[in-house]
């Protein structure tokens, strides 16, 4: 039989005993912890005469739209500029991508549309009495040719009911909602709406508030693909108002919004059957807490962005997680040349992406203010 090289068994040895001393090491040492995601303020495109953005859809870490009185786009490294269809008036308040070839926006001025390279008007229904512009506050894709905005209408008599279009892939048309302050001066206004599938979603907003000042209360509605009709929702106190929802499935939605005189935040959960308040903080007592967007990759992961007023009334931006069990407020910044910050439009592809938007406020007008999470 050949023996084996001396050298060879000791070298043997050696590399056992440091594959031992290894694994012991490996299996003692602590796992190194990955840094958490945090917010912060990118570079983001304006205008010399003022800017203000109110929405943002993002399909992927490397593409989001943003609107308001502008258009920009993101890339993945930078937001730029994106010129608006022709003959645009701009003012708008809600964008929805459902790829990087098609995002539908809308505004006091109708809508918008994006295939991919440029912008083009599309043409919405008249409603109403000609001397007040129907208003989409929000909008909601599921596909190219599945899309529904909502927001309100003047029926006259100083009365606004709520308004509800539906886009099939070529068309914008009315489709009939119910509205709670109907036979007098008063409002119902929706201000954010969701949608899971083309015939399922739900839209939030409040109504009230007419000559008798009545009390402002959260309106919620819900279409089931052939009809929207009111949902049972809760309210904390005499003024309650939702202006953004998400949901995740036919069982999970989370809204969000404000309430009371001296603004708190307000947030409620949708479980499949039953709209319930869901405790949420807030960053100062005695001043002003709103939460005016929202977004959720899951159940157990949302954020949620506004603004609250610090000890000197001015505004600073508020953004607060979602858990699955909890609500905390997450540290974010505010442009510290501006006086008033605020967040008005968030959107995420995973819990550690998201992008939100808004404006910071200087001596002769607003700016944009884009913050990024991951």
């Amino acid at each position: 039989m050949r023996l084996l090289p001396r050298n060879f068994l000791r070298l043997s040895l050696s590399v056992a005993l440091v594959s031992l001393a290894t694994g012991f090491l490996s299996a003692t040492m602590p796992t190194p912890v990955e840094a958490s995601p945090s917010w912060s303020i990118v570079p983001s495109p304006y205008t010399n005469e003022g800017s203000a953005l109110g929405s943002v859809s993002c399909v992927s870490t490397t593409f989001c739209m943003a609107v308001g009185n502008l258009i920009a786009s993101w890339n993945g490294t930078s937001w730029s500029i994106v010129p608006g269809a022709p003959g645009s008036q701009l003012g708008l308040g809600s964008v929805s991508c459902v790829s990087t070839s098609f995002c539908m926006a809308v505004g006091s001025y109708g809508a918008e549309s994006w295939n991919g390279s440029t912008w083009s008007m599309v043409p919405t229904p008249p409603v109403g009495t000609p001397y007040y512009a129907p208003v989409l506050n929000s909008v909601s894709c599921v596909s190219a040719t599945s899309c529904v905005a909502v927001g309100e209408w003047l029926a006259g008599s100083g009365t606004f009911l709520t308004l509800i279009e539906s886009w099939n892939g070529t068309t914008w048309s009315v489709v009939p909602s119910p509205s709670l302050a109907s036979n007098f001066k008063g409002f119902n206004d929706l201000g954010g709406v969701s949608c899971v599938s083309p015939t399922w979603c739900q839209a939030v907003g409040n109504w009230g508030g007419d000559v008798n000042y009545l009390p402002v209360r959260t309106l919620i509605e819900s279409w089931n693909g052939s009809t929207w009709s009111i949902v049972p929702s809760p309210n904390r106190t005499r003024t309650s108002s939702l202006s953004g929802v998400s949901c995740t499935s036919l069982s999970s939605c989370i809204a969000v919004g404000y309430h009371s005189g001296k603004a708190r935040t307000l947030v409620e959960s949708w479980n499949g059957s039953t709209w319930s308040v869901v405790r949420s903080p807030n960053k100062r007592r005695q001043r002003d807490d709103a939460l005016n967007a929202i977004s959720c990759v899951s159940p157990t992961s949302c954020q949620a962005v506004g603004e609250y007023d610090n000890h000197n009334q001015i505004a600073r931006t508020l953004i607060e997680a979602w858990n699955g069990e909890t609500w905390t407020i997450t540290p974010s910044p505010s442009n510290p040349t501006g006086n008033d910050n605020e967040l008005d439009g968030v959107s995420c592809v995973s819990a550690s992406s998201c992008q939100a938007v808004g404006e910071y406020g200087l001596p002769a007008y607003f700016q944009t203010l884009i913050e990024s999470y991951g």
